[in-house]
C-alpha cells in the first residue's frame, strides 16, 4: 500500500513551492504562505491507487508523463469487462485503478460515482468512491462519503488515512489528527501516514511535534523522497536551513535544493508574523 498526492505524484514538494511561486499562488503573508506550503503538501486521498482487486495490476505513468501502448490496451480490456457488468465491484475497482495509472482521475471517479450509486450498501465502493472524491479535491462529498464506508464496516487504514487528509484540507486538524493516530494503530511505522500527521501537527501549529513525527516517519525503511522533502520543508519552515537543505540533497540536485532553501528563507523576511506564528508552538488550533 502506497499513498499519493492529487494530480502531481511525481513531484517533490519543493519543486511545487517554486511552480506555485511562479503561478503568484502564495498570497504575502507569511502566515498564509505558511498554510499554503503544508496544505499542499499533504498527501490527499490516503489510498493507493493500485486497485482493490487483487488479480489486476497497474503501471503508474513515468516520470515523462507519457501513456503506452500496453496501458491503453490494459484500460480497454478493463472498460470492456466493467461494460459488461457495469455494477460488479471488482471490474469497478480494477478498470478505475487502470484510469488512475494513466492520468484519467476525473474518469476514474465517474466510473466508481456510478457502481457506488447501484451499490450504495457496499462499504468497499463508498470508501473507493470517497477516496477517489478527495484525490479530486471533493473534500467535503469525500468525508461524507468515508464516514458511510466507516460505519458500513470498511474502517481500514486507506478509509481512516483518507478521512484525515479531507479534514486536513478543510481546516479541521485535530479531527484530522486522530483520524491518522487510528490508522497508526494498526500500522504504527508507516512512513505515509505519520508524514500526514507530521504535517497535519505543522497546520496545527504543534511544530516542534510535527519535526518529530516527521523525522520518525524519514528514519522508516519504507521512508520515499516525498516523506523526505516533508521534513525538509518544515525544518526550513523553522529557519533550520542547513539541515533542511541536506535532507532536501538526498532526492533533489544541488540547484534544485538550494532553490528551494532560498524560497523558505524568503518566507521568514518578516519577523514580526513569524513570531506570531511561532508563539502557537505546541497549542492546538
Amino acid at each position: 500500500m502506497f499513498y499519493v498526492e492529487r494530480s502531481q505524484n511525481t513531484s517533490t514538494i519543493f519543486r511545487k513551492v517554486i511552480v506555485r511561486r511562479k503561478r503568484v499562488m502564495f498570497q504575502t503573508s507569511l502566515r498564509a504562505g505558511f498554510i499554503a506550503v503544508l496544505a499542499g503538501a499533504l498527501l490527499v486521498g490516503g489510498c493507493s491507487r493500485s486497485n482493490d482487486s487483487s488479480n489486476i495490476t497497474t503501471q503508474s505513468i513515468g516520470q515523462s508523463g507519457q501513456v503506452t501502448d500496453a496501458q491503453r490496451r490494459q484500460v480497454s480490456r478493463l472498460a470492456e469487462r466493467h461494460r459488461r457488468n457495469p455494477e460488479d465491484p471488482e471490474a469497478a475497482f480494477a478498470y478505475a485503478s487502470g484510469l488512475e495509472a494513466i492520468g484519467q482521475g476525473a474518469q476514474a471517479l465517474a466510473v466508481l460515482r456510478r457502481t457506488s450509486g447501484a451499490r450504495p450498501n457496499d462499504a468497499r465502493l463508498a470508501s473507493a468512491f470517497g477516496r477517489a472524491l478527495v484525490r479530486q479535491g471533493e473534500f467535503e462529498d469525500g468525508l461524507e462519503a468515508l464516514q458511510r464506508a466507516e460505519q458500513g464496516g470498511a474502517a481500514d487504514r486507506r478509509t481512516l488515512a483518507a478521512q484525515g487528509a479531507a479534514l486536513d484540507q478543510l481546516g479541521r486538524h485535530d479531527e484530522a489528527q486522530a483520524r491518522y493516530r487510528r490508522a497508526l494503530e494498526g500500522a504504527p511505522d508507516d512512513p505515509n501516514l505519520l508524514a500526514n500527521l507530521g504535517l497535519s501537527l505543522a497546520l496545527s501549529r504543534q511544530i516542534d511535534e510535527a519535526e518529530s513525527v516527521l523525522r520518525r516517519a524519514a528514519q522508516q525503511p519504507g521512508a520515499n523522497e516525498r516523506v523526505r522533502q516533508n521534513l525538509a520543508l518544515v525544518l526550513g519552515l523553522q529557519g533550520k536551513f542547513d539541515e533542511a537543505k541536506e535532507v532536501a540533497r538526498r532526492d533533489l540536485d544541488d540547484d534544485a535544493a538550494s532553490a528551494s532553501i532560498a524560497y523558505l528563507r524568503q518566507m521568514r523576511t518578516e519577523p514580526d508574523r513569524w513570531q506570531e506564528i511561532k508563539q502557537h508552538d505546541g497549542q492546538s488550533s
